[in-house]
């Protein structure tokens, strides 16, 4: 009786999953600082380590990259809406990395002091959690990234309830996180009326009145933040590690926005100058400069070409092929 109760269970899922592919639906992971501890101690001390928030996570393709250095150990440990502060100190002081760091800023602000404890949970939590924790999370992310029932949206009870209001199976996610950390944005999924609200959220408001005076006031706490960012860089590349910084692409009229919140000239130029590494801005290399449907994410089939690009200009800078011991 068991034995068929168990068929049963799994034909049953078998037969959801089917229609859950059929209508979309992919597979997706719970990113949490579980399972950012769970990569950040998988890091070996000569590879590449991808810092950031999520236009790292959405826009750099891991995939590209492996295949144009498959013998070459990469980690994403950058955190969407997460300033990546926190993450450079803290691998600036681990001793035994002396690897390549390639930070994402979506700003010229985004490595202010202030925003360092913000990596305070994921930091924290890799350096407290038991050892057995990292197995468990693997165990149950291995479950969710195999089986797009796993959702907790796709529940048969929430699907149930979406039939029986909308008429119809829940939407697919538009983005889908992976075991790597990587996210997959398909915005083909996504109805113009949400772009509309995707791109107004990131603009947000209008730049106020007084507001460059506002920014000068602030300028001399921002210079401190950078020689901080500094400080890490030399300590990296004292023990042979090397860091580069990258503004990965945004549309058009959202990075004349940010123009006049951070003129180039007076926080980008500024900052390439003053930290001690090198930097590449999307805007300098032209098969860097490929759409975002919203204004600030890379679309999952424009991301490998993107990354090839990127990928070609730390060739230039002589970064990668990182160098043997």
């Amino acid at each position: 009786m068991w034995l068929l109760a168990i068929l049963l269970a799994i034909t049953t899922i078998g037969s959801y999953e089917i229609l859950l592919r059929a209508n979309g639906h992919r597979p997706t992971i719970l990113d949490s600082p579980e399972l950012w501890t769970l990569h950040r101690r998988q890091v070996q001390p000569r590879q590449v380590v991808l810092l950031g928030a999520s236009r790292m996570q959405i826009g750099f393709s891991v995939d590209a990259f492996r295949e144009r250095y498959p013998d070459t150990p990469i980690t994403m440990l950058a955190v969407a809406a997460t300033p990546p502060g926190g993450a450079l100190f803290e691998l600036s002081n681990d001793d035994s990395f002396e690897g390549l760091v390639i930070c994402s800023l979506p700003n010229a602000d985004s490595l202010n002091l202030a925003n360092w404890p913000a990596m305070a949970p994921y930091v924290d939590t890799a350096r407290t959690a038991p050892f057995y924790s990292s197995l468990e999370t693997r165990l149950a992310c291995t479950v969710d990234a195999s089986l797009a029932s796993a959702d907790s949206r796709l529940s048969l009870k929430s699907v149930a309830r979406e039939i029986l209001l909308e008429r119809r199976l829940p939407k697919p996610r538009y983005i889908n996180v992976r075991f790597d950390r990587c996210l997959d944005a398909d915005f083909q999924l996504v109805d113009e009326s949400e772009l509309e609200y995707l791109r107004a959220r990131y603009f947000g408001s209008p730049i106020p009145d007084g507001y460059a005076e506002t920014r000068e006031a602030a300028r001399s706490g921002w210079l401190e933040s950078v020689d901080a960012v500094a400080d890490c860089v030399k300590r990296i590349r004292d023990r042979g590690g090397e860091v580069v910084f990258a503004f990965l692409p945004v549309d058009e009229a959202l990075f004349e926005k940010k123009e006049q919140e951070y003129p180039r000239e007076l926080y980008w130029d500024v900052f390439a100058e003053r930290v001690g590494a090198p930097t590449i801005h999307f805007r300098d290399v032209p098969g860097m400069n490929v759409p975002t449907p919203e204004g600030s994410h890379v679309d999952v089939r424009d991301k490998g070409r993107m990354t090839t690009a990127l990928i070609a200009k730390l060739e230039e800078l002589g970064v990668i092929p990182l160098s043997p011991y």
